[in-house]
């Protein structure tokens, strides 16, 4: 690929992470002079495999590990009140489902 905005030839890499639904979920584009990450791309396919309208995955998250809840249940919605089991709260306004590694 050439950027457009290069005032050269020389290549852009660009990666495209495209579900089964022809839909573009990620767009990473690097420079010439910059390697790729393959792991970082690998984990952000099982990420968008494994994140749901409920569920979004942090930073650096790996299979297994916590999810950060975007839609809270109803037993939740109170934070004056414990998390209930299977969750934990990070903040008053940020609740975590505990993980699973399958």
């Amino acid at each position: 690929m050439i950027h457009p905005a290069s005032s050269s030839t020389k290549g852009v890499r660009g990666v495209f992470i495209i579900d089964p639904d022809n839909i573009v979920q990620a767009i990473y584009f690097y420079p010439m002079n910059v390697g790729r990450s393959t792991s970082e791309l690998l984990r952000a396919v099982s990420a968008l495999q494994t994140a749901s309208k409920e569920y979004a995955t942090p930073a650096d998250w790996k299979k297994g590990d916590d999810f950060l809840v975007t839609i809270p249940p109803k037993e939740a919605v109170d934070n004056t009140k414990p998390a209930p089991e299977g969750y934990y709260r990070a903040a008053w306004f940020m609740l975590f489902k505990k993980g699973t590694n399958d």
